[in-house]
């Protein structure tokens, strides 16, 4: 069922995608087709055309996003097959002679200037600028022989749709600081214990509770972005079994204590992860993220740096066993959520899944003057596999 559920959001969320490139493309498609039409009406059938490089900030420039709406827009107009498009590369030449450089920072009657060097009946000028979270886009279809706009034309394309449909065109930089330091909880599943009474010298019999209890965990971290789609996560988690329940008593013995103690069921310990999680932004304040890692696990009986021990009638003595001491290492996968309501703070939720299983052994060392120790188990479970947790982020 969880599967299910999991490859259920994955296709939503692949459909979101797609449906807001075909968006973008679908935008563009219209102001090709607007260009087409209005040449057709003045008989411009097969004149050749160029496009600027469009008109931008510094910042949107070092992302290319004037460079990626100008080949767009030119792919758009190719596949029309109605106007002759001139290569690229001649207009950076010219505009390069003329000491204009790539900009576009040019106006109507400069830019017929140079179309006219090159050859251009037609030009495609315009500007990018960032409205919120939307590019706002404006493109003008001009007449280099008059100097005259023919036709112009307006869009608005969500920035993370644009990132995501023109991102091969784009120098992608995080538009979101770049470091985070987060705090989170977790939840895990551990298995059941079926551990039946264990008999030492066969009269005393210890009988082990096999309480059911919950992993939980908290941790601490930082997130780091190499490149804009890629997150490094790094944290360290304590980890301890029970969430209220780990005073549940261990065991039960057959005879009463000449020396009682408590003996509690659990475990404490650490983990240590590294992960690498593809992010995929589904709208303004959420992004979904994909990855694995690997993790690093200690586990310790939670009475074994306590100064514990009973005593039974017969001289039987029950301490903690201290070996009790579990480490493994695992690859993991994960996928999870982050809301960023602002630039500064983001919560999320991740599901957790070790892909290699481990069990943890928790039991005493008994005693007895004259007769060799013996180390008893009485509680067995299997750690958990799949686990959850969520921390809040801030970032730098």
């Amino acid at each position: 069922m969880k599967i299910k559920i999991a490859a259920a959001v994955c296709g939503l969320a692949l459909c979101y995608t797609a449906a807001q490139a075909s968006s973008l493309n679908d935008r563009f498609a219209e102001t090709a087709s607007a260009f087409t039409e209005t040449g057709r009406e003045r008989g411009l059938e097969g004149a050749t055309l160029s496009v600027f490089p469009f008109q931008a900030d510094e910042k949107l420039s070092a992302k290319k996003v004037d460079f990626a709406v100008g080949e767009l827009l030119a792919g758009q107009l190719l596949r029309r097959n109605f106007f002759k498009i001139t290569e690229r590369a001649q207009l950076e030449e010219v505009l390069k002679e003329q000491k204009l450089g790539l900009s576009g920072a040019v106006d109507s009657k400069t830019a017929a200037g140079i179309g006219k060097l090159i050859g251009a009946r037609l030009l495609v000028l315009g500007n990018v600028i960032r409205l919120g979270d939307s590019y706002q886009i404006t493109a003008k279809l001009v007449d280099t022989e008059t100097a005259e706009m023919l036709a112009s034309r307006i869009m608005e394309v969500p920035v993370h749709t644009f990132d995501q449909e023109a991102g091969r065109y784009l120098v992608l930089v995080p538009d979101r600081q770049a470091i985070g330091v987060l705090l989170g909880l977790g939840y895990g599943f551990l298995g059941s214990s079926d551990v039946g009474p264990q008999v030492y010298d066969g009269t005393l019999t210890l009988t082990p509770n096999n309480p059911s209890m919950p992993e939980g965990m908290g941790s601490i971290g930082i997130r780091y972005w190499p490149k804009p789609r890629w997150m490094v996560q790094a944290d360290f988690a304590r980890v301890f079994s029970g969430l209220g329940s780990s005073k549940e008593r261990l065991f039960t013995a057959n005879l009463t204590p000449t020396i009682p103690a408590s003996f509690k069921t659990g475990y404490t310990g650490f983990r240590l992860r590294l992960s690498l999680d593809r992010s995929a932004r589904l709208s303004q304040p959420f992004t979904w993220y994909y990855g694995g890692g690997l993790s690093f696990s200690n586990y310790d009986n939670v009475d074994m740096d306590k100064d514990v021990s009973a005593s039974y009638p017969g001289g039987y003595t029950v301490m903690p066993n201290t070996s009790n001491t579990t480490s493994f290492v695992t690859p993991y996968l994960r996928t999870g959520l982050e809301w960023r309501p602002q630039e500064r703070f983001g919560w999320s939720i991740f599901a957790n899944m070790n892909l290699l299983s481990e069990d943890y052994e928790q039991g005493v060392t008994v005693s007895k003057l004259g007769s060799p120790d013996r180390d008893i188990t009485l509680w067995k479970v299997s750690l958990p596999r799949f686990y959850i947790d969520t921390s809040v982020a801030l970032y730098f």
